[in-house]
């Protein structure tokens, strides 16, 4: 990639240059000092200490690697794939070989072929392609418009998988404005890059290296006209990412907790507890979720549930109140369901107004009538609250403030 290939100069080029001009400056201020009166020593010192202090950072600092790229995937099992360049491209194979290139692509279709695929009806030989722009031109898919390259792979089915390869640093601007309101308070949207990128830095350290583009992972709308202001918000913590004893943390973060946070290990069972311990919150009544109701028959309940009845439902709590874990009892059968689990199977073929924000279930009632549930929140409960966040930047609050009240115990770490 071009990307790439910037960087290994980089690292080639400009930094030995850096390092040679350091040692030169050590050299120059040792001979000052031996040649120096009595006057003019003491500034020499200064020289050569300083020097030596840049030399101390260079070789002792820590390291520090190149913002990475991401994998965000887009699509896949599709018959083809539209896209459009509007300035010089390369298209590449999985070695990084030119297999055509261009000065622009109004319209180009990608589809399988043989083993292989083709671009307008010219083959290409192999089964991965990666559409390189040139000169920082963003490439148009599905209505969107890009960052970075856009890689096309045929599976052994034929079926086409689109991912978009794009600086962390692009990606997470992205992802800001998708995620939270763009009217949030500047502060709330530079605690929430850090969120993101937190968590893109762990996906990329621990399985699927394929981010999703949905909430599943991080949404991620690509370039949008508000593009430059989220490229300077998330350039106020340009490679700072919160880690616990060296490790990157599973950053989560929701909508609204709705008073409290949840401590991470009662909601996703295999995450750590330290820097995702569940914490108070008063910030986030502005939430439209803050509070909430929804009923459903019992009947359809317990279809949804898998269950012959719901007689019944007993409701396990944190320190906070929050419901962890839901027993329903009926016809001599009691079934315990997660938070999340619960969550799922109610709004399973729920239209938008019946669906359950959150697990948390304040009051909850069972009648013959059906099932009533005041609850708070939205979302799963752990990590950052955007709401809350929004509200501790009105309350003057900056975003290391932010972050350090919902992600205690952890540290942030400059990584590139």
């Amino acid at each position: 990639m071009a990307v790439d290939r910037v960087r290994a100069r980089v690292r080639r080029g400009v930094l030995p240059l850096v390092r040679a001009g350091l040692d030169r400056l050590v050299g120059t201020a040792r001979r000052l000092v031996r040649g120096a009166g009595e006057p003019r020593r003491g500034a020499a010192l200064a020289v050569l200490a300083a020097a030596a202090a840049l030399t101390a950072v260079r070789c002792a600092g820590p390291r520090r690697s190149a913002a990475p790229d991401v994998e965000v995937l887009l699509d896949r099992d599709l018959s083809s794939v539209e896209v459009a360049l509007p300035g010089p491209y390369r298209v590449l194979d999985a070695r990084g070989g030119t297999l055509a290139d261009g000065a622009r692509l109004k319209s180009g279709r990608l589809r399988a072929r043989d083993r292989g695929l083709d671009l307008n009806g010219v083959p290409l030989t192999a089964e991965t392609v990666l559409l390189a722009p040139e000169d920082d031109v963003e490439l148009a898919y599905k209505g969107r418009t890009y960052a970075g390259d856009l890689r096309v792979r045929r599976d052994a089915r034929g079926r086409l998988e689109v991912v978009n390869v794009v600086d962390v640093e692009e990606y997470l601007a992205g992802v800001l404005f998708s995620e939270m309101p763009a009217n949030f308070p500047d502060e709330a949207l530079r605690a929430q890059a850090v969120a993101a990128r937190t968590y893109a830095r762990y996906r990329l350290e621990h399985g699927e290296k394929l981010l999703r583009a949905t909430d599943a992972d991080q949404v991620y709308g690509g370039t949008t006209r508000l593009q430059e202001r989220a490229r300077a918000l998330v350039a106020a913590s340009r490679g700072l990412v919160l880690e616990v004893g060296g490790e990157p943390l599973c950053s989560y973060f929701m909508s609204t907790c709705g008073g409290a946070t949840v401590d991470a290990p009662l909601v996703f069972t295999q995450t750590p507890k330290a820097g995702l311990a569940g914490v108070a919150c008063d910030f986030c009544r502005e939430s439209p979720k803050y509070r909430w109701t929804r009923t459903l028959a019992a009947g359809e309940l317990a279809r949804r549930l898998g269950v012959k009845e719901v007689a019944a439902i007993d409701v396990e709590r944190d320190k906070f109140g929050h419901a962890i874990r839901f027993t329903v009892r009926g016809s001599g059968e009691n079934r315990t369901f997660q938070g999340l689990d619960f969550r799922r199977a109610w709004n399973d073929g729920a239209g938008k107004e019946e669906q359950l924000p959150s697990p948390w279930a304040r009051q909850l009632e069972v009648t013959r009538g059906g099932v009533r549930i005041d609850g708070a929140g939205f979302g799963h409960g752990v990590g950052l609250c955007q709401y809350g966040a929004a509200g501790q930047a009105k309350a003057g609050r900056g975003w290391r403030e932010i972050i350090g009240h919902y992600y205690r115990g952890a540290q942030l770490v400059k990584r590139w």
